[in-house]
């Protein structure tokens, strides 16, 4: 999934695939107890939850009631997700917009420098005209 929106949005497919590698095995797990823990506490339940078995036959024979023994795992997770999803982003927002500006605020002053550098004459002390 990660290659096909890379695909899509023309990103490089090889950091995608080093990014899945790398980072995934790290950081579901702290994810995963984070948003369940977060989502837990605002429905007022328990993360803990029986995992149903896996059972090919109740899939053909009724997928949506099988899913649906899912469900007292999953909603934790997606209830949680939602105010985690948030506060990563104002912090991932505030981080870079902070370093953006600095970035903006310096090449600003380069060009300046490289401007009035441009306006002044070089003098040589050897001219004498």
């Amino acid at each position: 999934m990660a290659c096909g929106l890379a695909l899509l949005v023309r990103g490089n497919i090889l950091a995608t695939v080093i990014g899945t590698v790398v980072g995934n095995p790290w950081t579901f797990p702290l994810f995963y107890a984070l948003t369940g823990s977060v989502g837990a506490a605002i429905l007022g339940t328990d993360m803990i939850a029986e995992i149903p078995v896996w059972d090919w036959d109740a899939i053909f024979m009724s997928p949506s009631d099988y899913l649906l023994k899912f469900l007292p795992v999953v909603f934790p997770l997606i209830v949680g997700a939602v105010p985690v999803a948030t506060a990563v982003w104002f912090l991932v927002y505030l981080v870079f917009k902070g370093l953006i500006t600095k970035y903006r605020a310096r090449r600003g002053a380069r060009a300046d420098a490289a401007a009035e550098l441009e306006e002044k004459p070089e003098e040589n002390p050897n001219d004498q005209c």
